[in-house]
């Protein structure tokens, strides 16, 4: 996923795919199904979104992993 598609909701869709030969060669992180993520820079800074499937993403998008303290769903309201 790139930053600009953070919907600041369910991630349903995606508009690129990355090979695993590009992802072995690159910086881009996979995030499991279910993960909070967050835009950090650019025109979408700040908007989050739940993924619907595992993804791949650059630097400019963070993972956000919560603990049994706090909980995913509360942070993504916190955050929007």
């Amino acid at each position: 996923i790139k930053s600009g598609e953070l919907n600041d909701g369910i991630i349903r869709s995606y508009e690129e795919t990355i090979t695993d030969k590009g992802l072995a060669n690159s910086s881009a992180k996979v995030y499991p199904k279910g993960t909070l993520v967050l835009a950090l820079y650019g025109a979408t800074a700040g908007k989050v979104g739940i993924l619907d499937f595992s993804s791949a993403s650059n630097q400019a998008v963070a993972a956000i992993y919560p603990n049994e303290k706090i909980e995913r769903d509360f942070l993504f309201w916190f955050f929007r």
